[in-house]
């Protein structure tokens, strides 16, 4: 599908790509607003039933104002194009691999944050299904924004999905279809990535991945503060029924341990350490070698501080 038209947006410079599409920045021809369009990989829009279920669900999405979900602006299934707000920042996946594991009060705005996005999601029946490092966009001001919400690949296609299983819910593995408690798994399994350097039960071979979470030993948990142990044995239970459906629960839950533990001020604090990383990540990205690209028009149909680089890989 590359090199098509999308009337009324004229393409910048891509994002990133991965297995579920490629993002480029665009600009509204309209309004001259810089969006995010993602273009969805075959593999994805060739999946059983995604282009009703998508189609719906992205109505759902684009009447949704919260912010902590990238805002959905339009979709465009002759082109399978999906046009959303444009967050100047990167990925939480950039800041992990540039930056390394950042602190408790970073990890916990990050999983606050997400929880409530994932909840505003599920109040109107949408479910994520790929909440992973990759889809959580951090911006310059350290604020947390969910993308790609109901964009994933057929859970059957192992081969594309490999490298994801350790954020996928046991359920989900198991055939079972997405709920809320399955994201609440990805959130929790995110936030032990954040502080361990690794999600639990980590692995490239889906099936491994998948046994070990057959396995009766509770998720390994030796790098989180004992005060938040209990709490994230819930959210990453293997019985999905035992996990909070509502994130926002959750969420509530975890502010209380936060303040206990870390003072009034974590939030702040974890926002601040974002946003020094956000800055971390652009300067490096900015320091290598660009590559000159002529702008061309970009396929699709009309339906905060400083800087505008997003390096990221988004699948």
């Amino acid at each position: 599908m590359a090199g098509g038209r999308l009337p009324g947006y004229t393409e910048v410079r891509p994002l990133g790509s991965g297995a579920t599409g490629s993002v480029v920045l665009a600009t509204d021809d309209t309004t001259a607003a810089q969006v995010a369009v993602k273009f969805l990989s075959d593999a994805v829009v060739s999946g059983y039933g995604f282009l009703d279920r998508y189609e719906e669900e992205a109505r759902l999405l684009a009447e949704l104002s919260d912010p902590n979900l990238c805002r959905l602006l339009g979709y465009a299934p002759t082109a399978s194009a999906v046009v959303m707000e444009f967050i100047s920042g990167c990925s939480l996946r950039a800041i992990l691999l540039t930056s390394g594991t950042p602190s408790v009060e970073a990890s916990l705005v990050v999983l606050s944050s997400s929880l409530y996005g994932l909840a505003a999601a599920h109040a109107v029946g949408v479910m994520h299904r790929d909440h992973k490092p990759g889809n959580v966009l951090v911006d310059f001001d350290g604020w947390i924004h969910l993308t790609d919400a109901g964009i994933t690949l057929p859970p059957a296609n192992e081969a594309t999905l490999k490298g994801r299983p350790a954020y996928q819910a046991p359920e989900r593995w198991a055939g079972g279809p997405a709920t809320p408690a399955s994201d609440v798994y990805a959130a929790s399994a995110v936030f032990v990535e954040c502080l361990a350097g690794l999600p639990p039960y980590a692995g490239e071979d889906p099936g491994a991945v998948t046994g070990m979470k057959d396995e009766p030993a509770p998720p390994p948990m030796g790098a989180l503060p004992a005060s938040l142990r209990r709490l994230l044995a819930r959210g990453l239970a293997k019985d999905q029924h035992l996990r909070p459906s509502d994130g926002r629960l959750l969420a509530a839950e975890l502010a209380a341990i936060a303040v206990a533990h870390w003072g009034p001020g974590w939030e702040l604090r974890g926002r601040a350490e974002l946003a020094h990383a956000v800055a971390v990540v652009a300067a490096v990205t900015q320091s290598r070698p660009a590559r000159t690209r002529r702008s061309r028009p970009v396929r699709a149909s009309r339906w905060r501080r400083r800087g505008s680089t997003r390096p990221e890989s988004v699948g």
